[in-house]
């Protein structure tokens, strides 16, 4: 059965300024689908609708039919822009098991992921050191190793290359690829580095186009 992730009829505004407005969007499980167009297009607000943060003012959301909370914050990880979300005078370390604590993982697996994904990384030598002494593209490589130590189905990543030069980009191109491959995670992210996009040959669904519109 091929799970799907489907949005239906999805109106959003603040301040009654509508920013989405769409008949249907659906994206597969295992895929890799990045949200382009330009600033204000809706591109973070659809990322955190689909993520449960944000409630659309109108429509459905249907993710791979699971109904409860519960069993949405489980499957899906929402990255911020930046590296933002972390407790600034915890180590980087200390930040990866105290938000893996909270999805009540094993200390072994929180230990033994943890040495995976700071390997994959290129993060060994930052893990002892606190938050607020990392550059921004280390930030974002902690964001997202706390991310994957929590195994999720879905993950939701804003602007994720933010902060990081040529060979980080690549490092994280060939790390969602394994997790894509590996273990069939849907990754869908914002973004407006085309190279970044074309490394991981995502579908492009361009949100300046999308306003009435089918996109399957």
């Amino acid at each position: 059965m091929n799970r799907k992730i489907t949005l239906t009829n999805i109106r959003k505004s603040f301040r009654k300024i509508q920013v989405l407005c769409f008949r249907l969007l659906s994206i597969s499980e295992a895929e890799l689908v990045a949200f382009v167009g330009k600033n204000g297009t809706g591109k973070t607000t659809l990322l955190k609708i689909i993520a449960g943060l944000l409630l659309a003012d109108s429509g459905e959301v249907d993710i791979f039919g699971m109904r409860s909370k519960k069993q949405l914050r489980r499957k899906i990880r929402y990255v911020q822009e930046s590296g933002r979300g972390m407790y600034e005078y915890l180590s980087a370390s200390q930040n990866i098991s105290y938000f893996s604590a909270l999805n009540r993982m094993k200390r072994s697996d929180i230990e033994r992921l943890t040495a995976k994904y700071s390997d994959k990384m290129h993060f060994n030598e930052y893990l002892e050191l606190p938050v607020s002494e990392l550059s921004q593209g280390n930030r974002q490589k902690l964001s997202l190793i706390i991310a994957l130590v929590s195994q999720p189905e879905i993950i939701c990543l804003d602007e994720p290359t933010n902060g990081l030069d040529a060979e980080s980009k690549q490092i994280l191109i060939d790390v969602l690829k394994e997790e894509n491959q590996q273990r069939k995670v849907t990754v869908i992210f914002t973004s407006h580095d085309t190279e970044f996009i074309q490394g991981l040959n995502a579908r492009e669904v361009n949100l300046e186009k999308i306003s009435g519109a089918d996109v399957t």
